[in-house]
């Protein structure tokens, strides 16, 4: 079922009259919506799975040619618009790129999530949401996707404040469903509902 903006402003489907409702950010939706959106998104997940293999699989003693696929991919993975920021990158860091990559994404896997998302935005050609998808890929249990849809569906900064902030929140909403999903999964359902919200208004 896919998921509607109810009378109420809530995110529902149909028969969830009864179902705890949810909260992130002034953004309310019903535990059933959140079910089926996990639903759809796990049965159309295979991409996001096979870049996150790669991400999973970079260490210290991996070539610099893996650290440039995965983030190609990551770029690609990102839609359209991915395709500017990969050559944007390729364009300001012409000789260091796969340096950079490096020891960001090594360094990030286990720095405080702050850090980690600093470290990749100070990297020319990246924003917040194109380095919060490269971590995103890279442990999703620690990171999550700051997309321009949740900039701007609720209101959240798109900057390094906004995302430390969209995690909090997302930590406290994973909390209150007593949840056990990857934080970055939890955000990808928060993302489809507040995209299904967006086109409805």
């Amino acid at each position: 079922m896919c998921p509607f903006l109810g009378g109420d402003g809530v995110m529902r489907v149909i028969g969830d009259e009864n179902e705890p409702i949810f909260e992130i950010l002034g953004f309310r939706f019903s535990h059933a919506a959140f079910v089926n959106v996990r639903i759809l998104l796990d049965a159309n997940n295979g991409q996001t799975v096979v870049v996150q293999g790669m991400g999973g699989e970079l260490t210290e003693d991996s070539p610099d040619a893996d650290f440039i696929n995965y983030s190609m991919n990551v770029c690609f993975w990102g839609g359209p618009q991915g395709r500017r920021v990969w050559a944007n990158l390729r364009r300001y860091n012409p000789n260091n790129l796969a340096n950079l990559l490096r020891e960001w994404l090594l360094f990030a896997r286990n720095a405080p999530v702050g850090e980690g998302i600093k470290q990749g935005i100070q990297i020319a050609g990246l924003n917040v949401s194109f380095a919060s998808k490269h971590l995103r890929l890279l442990a999703p249990h620690r990171y999550a996707v700051l997309d321009n849809v949740i900039v701007e569906g609720i209101g959240v900064a798109g900057n390094l404040k906004g995302y430390q902030l969209f995690l909090q929140h997302l930590t406290a909403l994973r909390d209150a469903m007593d949840c056990t999903l990857p934080i970055a999964d939890i955000e990808a359902a928060v993302f489809f509902l507040v995209r299904q919200q967006v086109r409805a208004n």
